[in-house]
């Protein structure tokens, strides 16, 4: 008499459902990160957003441990499936895991200016705050926290006259891709000119709201520069790197030759 093949094992609890979660967990956090970069969505849809995916990745991590305890009990099939899911709740978890980790290295300001005594003027707060709450620094700390951070943003001494100097920041705002929303040109070479911007960050494409001021300095020009995201989240270092970024262009700008 024959004997009959064993039955194959079935499949581990929980291996179905965790790949379920764990791929709507990724797709929630890319969505929203894509909307976020393109400006389709503020930043506090983006944090509700992300909260919604690190829940599904987790819900995906419960069930991953329902997999494995059946795998290693009973011996039931699942385990490639399982690497799969662990490197879906991998992809969604690391970029939230990396904000909190810029977040401890960088500090919490959303506001960074090469003046902090007067700063360049901005227009008044219009943007919500993306979390209910205080999570920046507190106002009285922020000019100190921002030496001791970013020692290198400070005012700038230009060998050019302040009418040049303000068209060459227009040039170099420009080919940063800012937009211009305000401006205040100088009459003559002992008055002050001014510039309001809006731009975005590099990395998470955050709306920022940017103003430059020129005035006669030394043997030329002073030019100080603020760049800030007043959502109510610290900025992870995204205004320092535009004015790091400004600066830089500004000073290629600086060095081309007169055109005509």
């Amino acid at each position: 008499m024959n004997r009959l093949p064993p039955l194959p094992l079935p499949r581990a609890r929980g291996a179905g459902k965790a790949r379920f979660f764990a791929a709507v967990g990724l797709m929630v956090a890319l969505v929203a990160f894509l909307a976020r970069r393109f400006d389709l969505v503020d930043t506090g849809t983006l944090v509700v957003s992300v909260a919604l995916a690190v829940l599904c990745a987790l819900v995906a991590l419960l069930c991953v441990g329902l997999t494995i305890a059946d795998i290693w009990r009973e011996g039931r099939r699942s385990s490639g499936t399982l690497i799969g899911t662990l490197f879906l709740v991998l992809l969604t978890l690391a970029p939230p895991l990396a904000a909190i980790a810029a977040s401890a290295y960088f500090p919490a300001l959303d506001d960074v200016s090469t003046d902090r005594t007067v700063p360049p003027e901005l227009p008044p707060v219009i943007a919500p705050r993306a979390v209910p709450g205080e999570m920046l620094a507190p106002a009285d700390q922020r000019a100190a926290l921002q030496t001791e951070s970013y020692p290198d943003i400070v005012p700038q001494l230009i060998d050019v006259p302040v009418v040049e100097a303000y068209a060459l920041a227009r040039t170099a705002a420009g080919e940063l891709g800012w937009k211009t929303v305000g401006h205040f040109e100088p009459a003559s070479e002992t008055a002050s000119g001014h510039l309001t911007l809006a731009g975005h960050s590099a990395i998470m494409g955050t709306p920022l709201v940017i103003a430059i001021r020129v005035q006669p300095g030394g043997d030329g020009t002073r030019l100080d520069i603020r760049s800030a995201s007043r959502d109510g989240l610290p900025d992870l270092g995204e205004n320092a790197r535009a004015i790091r970024a400004f600066l830089g262009t500004f000073r290629d700008v600086e060095k081309r030759p007169a055109s005509g």
